[in-house]
């Protein structure tokens, strides 16, 4: 006969706790041993690295760089200061007095830039277009700080994507409790989202709103982070994965968005606050 499995209890101090986390970790390890398979092992690079390379190709050496949305630790500012750039970052919870060496961070929003107009030759902005509910003005107002000539490079989920369509069915406030429960990240680094720039045709409607022009548009795709609780899950997510990105009209369901737009000659940037 089979031994009856051991029960594994779920309260806070209870003995078996350490038991069911056990269980917990051997499930994301085997999930992790798939994605190492079938990603990192086939020489797979995530978005946020084609990002970096991105920008490593277009800022040149002393160009005015603002980060839209460079969070509390502005995480992307050792990326940026290697390109040779001046960095700036903005964000409604930057902590100003704890930014690199270097750096000029400030409190402050996408729809409120606190800088003159024409200060930058590239804005860029990492998973932030997301969680903004009216990107319009925010649009409007990367046009009114770049320099002629000057560029949005940007990174942000496709509004298709499996986990993008969840998170419109889902709750805002249930947002944190599930991110922590699914990927282990603290709750109050999740913001409210809506995608309302965040699709092919909505960000080249919204770049010709504001006088800038689409130079680039690429879909990626992304391993299934979501999923890797469950190794039949992961399994099936990489499955979905190698099909949409084996069926070229398909792509367009991957799960991230990188783009670049660019001011356009002789049309001059919105003033502050101007509507369209």
């Amino acid at each position: 006969m089979k031994p009856e499995p051991k029960p594994i209890a779920m309260a806070d101090g209870d003995a078996e706790v350490p038991a069911a986390r056990q269980l917990q970790d051997r499930r994301r390890e085997k999930s992790w041993a798939m994605v190492r398979r079938h990603y990192h092992d086939r020489g797979w690079q995530h978005a946020n690295s084609h990002y970096v390379n991105l920008l490593a190709e277009i800022i040149t050496q002393g160009a005015a760089v603002l980060d839209v949305g460079c969070g509390r630790s502005f995480p992307m500012a050792g990326h940026l200061l290697a390109c040779g750039a001046e960095v700036h970052g903005i964000d409604p919870v930057a902590e100003p007095t704890e930014a690199s060496p270097g750096v000029i961070c400030r409190r402050g929003t996408a729809e409120h830039i606190p800088y003159p107009d024409s200060s930058f030759d590239v804005v860029t902005s990492r998973s932030v277009l997301e969680h903004i509910k009216d990107p319009g003005p925010a649009l409007r107002e990367f046009r009114r700080v770049l320099k002629p000539g000057g560029c949005v490079v940007f990174l942000t989920p496709n509004k298709y994507d499996y986990v993008s369509l969840a998170a419109r069915v889902i709750p805002n406030r249930l947002h944190g409790r599930v991110v922590r429960l699914l990927e282990g990240r603290d709750e109050q680094d999740t913001f409210p989202t809506y995608y309302r720039a965040n699709s092919r045709r909505q960000i080249h409607r919204l770049a010709a709103t504001v006088g800038l022009r689409v130079e680039r548009l690429e879909f990626l795709n992304n391993y299934p982070s979501m999923f890797m609780f469950s190794p039949p899950l992961c399994r099936l997510g990489i499955a979905y994965d190698r099909l949409i990105r084996a069926v070229p009209w398909l792509h367009w369901l991957q799960g991230s968005i990188l783009g670049v737009l660019r001011t356009i000659p002789g049309l001059p940037a919105p003033l502050r606050g101007a509507t369209p």
